[in-house]
């Protein structure tokens, strides 16, 4: 870890560096990979100052656990993901990662505060907020590169204020019964959400026939369509928007029947317990 001569400072190896000081601005960041920079202050935080400079780069990790207000004055390039375990995160200037997951934890929020952005990710179980909490900050866009992955297991994502979340790369919903499902959820008429990528459906214990609501419209639009439906060996589902929400409808899980298992079982140490016959002269 070192201090470079333009203020720089570089975070090495499995190194994670807490800034804890309220009313912090710190600016430049190189955070290598296995390394992780955490604002954990329990007051007003800035990453850049409040003039908006400042940035972060390397393929490790930033966490928000503060559990006031951290500000993003700054351009984050880092690629090892973002993690908002506490607190609010708004972005007042700067700029998020194009790649990598952000990962909002229940009980926190992040604030796009009214911006045009691209992310990678957007995971986790708490709200991704479009504006700045206060509704002044105008309708945000916001566009994924690397899918919606809610819960972190099964969970949900909250999305609330005005604007237009635009899905790409591949989005990840697991199911277990229904009602134990991961959703992408809409506070209100202000929330739109546009469909595309890739839609992976991973199922855990407990999955059935049925309808899964995975993203759930309040009033909002709901456009666009996903590339590409990737379903588990033996489901038999189809998607359906006509609700103007988005429901996966299963209507068959074929799995191997015992009876078929034992039969081959049998089957196989009769094969094996056969031996040729010699006669003896």
């Amino acid at each position: 870890n070192r201090l470079a001569s333009d203020g720089t400072i570089t975070v090495n190896n499995d190194v994670t560096v807490r800034v804890s000081q309220a009313t912090s601005h710190l600016t430049n960041f190189v955070i290598n990979s296995g390394a992780a920079l955490e604002y954990d202050g329990a007051g007003t935080q800035y990453i850049g100052t409040t003039t908006a400079n400042g940035a972060t780069s390397g393929d490790g990790q930033l966490v928000v656990s503060n559990a006031g207000s951290t500000f993003l004055n700054a351009t984050l390039t880092h690629t090892g993901g973002t993690r908002v375990d506490g607190g609010l995160f708004r972005m007042t200037g700067g700029a998020m990662p194009d790649t990598g997951l952000l990962t909002i934890a229940s009980g926190a929020s992040f604030q796009a505060n009214g911006s045009t952005e691209t992310i990678g990710g957007l995971g986790g179980n708490g709200t991704f907020s479009f504006g700045n909490g206060f509704g002044s900050a105008g309708a945000a866009s916001i566009t994924v590169t690397e899918g919606v992955h809610p819960g972190e297991s099964v969970g949900s994502i909250t999305l609330v204020e005005a604007g237009t979340l635009t899905l790409g790369g591949t989005s990840v919903f697991e199911l277990g019964s229904i009602g134990n499902h991961d959703m992408l959820l809409t506070a209100n008429a202000g929330q739109n959400i546009v469909l595309g990528g890739i839609l992976n459906i991973v199922t855990l214990d407990g999955v059935e026939t049925g309808d899964y609501l995975l993203i759930s419209m309040n009033g909002g639009e709901l456009t666009g369509a996903f590339d590409q439906l990737v379903l588990p060996d033996g489901v038999v589902a189809e998607l359906d928007t006509s609700s103007g929400s988005l429901v996966l409808s299963i209507s068959e899980i074929v799995v191997p029947e015992p009876a078929s298992f034992a039969i081959a079982t049998i089957a196989a140490v009769l094969m094996l317990g056969r031996r040729p016959r010699h006669n003896n002269l």
